[in-house]
This record gives structure tokens, C-alpha cells and sequence, in this order.
């Protein structure tokens, strides 16, 4: 057992998981301190970030660069908190996977922004990869210095609308979703230090990041993880590869295909009903990932 594993597990198990929009929790103190104080000591120079979204960049841990701090977090929590994340998510994952989920690929990355960040429109993950399981953001600045958190967002459906018909036509219409008006912000992560936003990924986990409300010297530091089965569950969900799933799911592309809307109006369905497993039974679960990092 690592140094950290008691803080990490307690800190993530702690957190309430609220089902609204989407299977989400919010944990505080996840890291230990002295863990946290020895990544931001460490940060490594912008010229070794990879330009993401305008005003933001990225750096992922097996980036081959001069003491990258991230291998070293990675090693001593990378596990712990991987498991500790995948567990409060199990009931979905497990209904949706079956018993047979194969290994898991957990990604880490390093993410910092401009003072000016101009935030990041809404959008989903699914569309692109639909064998993702669940995404983390833990931001690490004690102070915001004007950035913003990361946004959850819902769909609205009108009232002579059936909501989950409506969600699954929503869900369809890939990156339309930033010019929706049914498309609204549902709950916010604030930006602070050492506060984790963990979420399912699925058809309408929809969320967002608004622009940085005053400029500063703040650069808004995340760790980034991503957590995701593999690519052949795209083959044993849909009956094709991820490239071809993609290509029909490209924006602009037609949204009627009854199959495809199969495919969403299920897994939308199973936000709502999947089975509530004990904690214990979750934390097995967790434990027996073939965890690939």
C-alpha cells in the first residue's frame, strides 16, 4: 500500500454521488498536501504543453520531457485514485459493460490555460469516444484568480415532450449543443484548490468551462484524467469500429438512424436505472480492474 492510498481513498469515498444531470461527485483535500505542493513546485515550462482549445494546453504523462512531475504522481496515486474514481461509478459502468469489462486505460494530463482562457463551449465526449467510462478534473491553484470551473450541463425538454425521447433526439446532434437553448448549465464544480469534478461519461454528459470572469497571472493547473474501456467495446456496442462510429456521429451528419437512436435512448435510460450496488461491492469491483496507466 502506497503513503497516500488511505488519503486518496477516504477523500474520493467521502464524496456524495449525485445523479443529476448526469452521475457526477465532488471531492475535497483528494490529494495530500505535501503530493500537491511537489507537483505545483515541479510544474514543467509551457513550451512542453501541446495547444489543446484556444488558450489552453495539455501535457500527458508519457510525454518524454525533463523531470516530468506527473510520472511521479502517477506512480505513487495513479492506482488508488484511478480505482477510487471507477468505484463510485460501478453501478453504471457494470450495467452498461456487463461482467466482462476487460482492462481499463486511465490517462492522466497536466492542463493549464492562458490568464485570458475564453473558456470551452459545450460539448460531450461520447460522440467522439463511446467507450469512454468517466473523466476527472482536479484543480490544484489555492486561488481561481478569475478562472471558472467546469460546468455540468442538462437538457430542457418542453413540456409536451417526452423527456427521454427529447434527450435522446438532443444527444444525436453533435456538436450543436452550444447553440441550444435546451442545452443549460445544471451544476458547477467552482474552481479551488485541490476540489475534484469526477463524472460518468455517457450520450448527454454535456459540460462546459465560461470564459475567465478577470485577467491575472492565474493559468487555472489541472490534473486531467480519462478514464476508458477498450476500443473494440465500440465493435461489441454498435457492431463498429470506432472510426466508423465517429464518422456517422461527425457533425452535420443525419441524426434518424433508428438504430443509432436505439443506441442513445438505451444508454440514456441506464443513467436512471441502473441498480445501486453497496459500497463494498463497488470497492471489489474497482479492485479487480485490469488497470492499464
Amino acid at each position: 500500500m502506497g503513503r497516500y492510498d488511505n488519503h486518496v481513498r477516504k477523500n474520493v469515498a467521502n464524496a456524495r454521488v449525485d445523479r443529476h444531470p448526469v452521475p457526477h461527485f465532488i471531492s475535497e483535500n483528494t490529494l495530500p498536501a505535501d503530493c500537491l505542493e511537489d507537483l505545483l513546485a515541479r510544474w514543467p515550462k509551457r513550451a512542453y504543453f501541446r495547444p489543446e482549445v484556444a488558450g489552453n494546453y495539455l501535457l500527458w504523462h508519457e510525454h518524454d520531457i525533463p523531470d516530468n512531475p506527473l510520472r511521479d504522481v502517477v506512480a505513487e496515486v495513479g492506482e488508488t485514485l484511478s480505482r477510487a474514481i471507477l468505484s463510485r461509478f460501478a453501478d453504471w459502468i457494470e450495467l452498461r459493460f456487463g461482467p466482462d469489462l476487460g482492462s481499463v486505460k486511465a490517462g492522466f494530463g497536466l492542463m493549464e490555460a492562458d490568464p485570458d482562457y475564453g473558456g470551452h463551449v459545450v460539448h460531450s465526449h461520447h460522440y467522439q469516444t463511446p467507450f469512454w467510462l468517466a473523466t476527472a478534473l482536479l484543480y490544484l491553484d489555492d486561488e481561481p484568480g478569475g478562472h471558472q470551473g467546469t460546468t455540468l450541463c442538462q437538457v430542457d425538454p418542453p413540456d409536451d415532450e417526452d423527456p427521454l425521447e427529447y434527450a435522446t433526439a438532443v444527444s444525436l446532434q453533435s456538436m450543436s449543443w452550444p447553440n441550444r437553448d435546451d442545452v443549460t448549465d445544471a451544476v458547477t464544480a467552482d474552481y479551488a484548490g485541490n476540489r475534484m469534478l469526477a463524472f460518468l461519461d455517457s450520450p448527454i454528459s454535456f459540460h462546459r468551462v465560461r470564459a475567465a470572469r478577470t485577467f491575472g497571472n492565474a493559468r487555472r493547473r489541472i490534473l486531467r484524467m480519462h478514464f476508458s474501456a477498450d476500443p473494440v467495446w465500440c465493435e461489441k456496442l454498435y457492431g463498429l469500429t470506432s472510426d466508423e462510429y465517429f464518422r456517422l456521429r461527425a457533425p452535420g451528419m443525419p441524426i434518424d438512424d433508428p438504430e443509432m437512436v436505439d443506441w442513445n435512448r438505451r444508454e440514456i435510460r441506464q443513467l436512471a436505472s441502473a441498480p445501486e450496488m453497496r459500497a463494498e461491492a463497488r470497492e471489489a469491483w474497482a479492485d479487480e480492474i485490469a488497470l492499464e496507466i
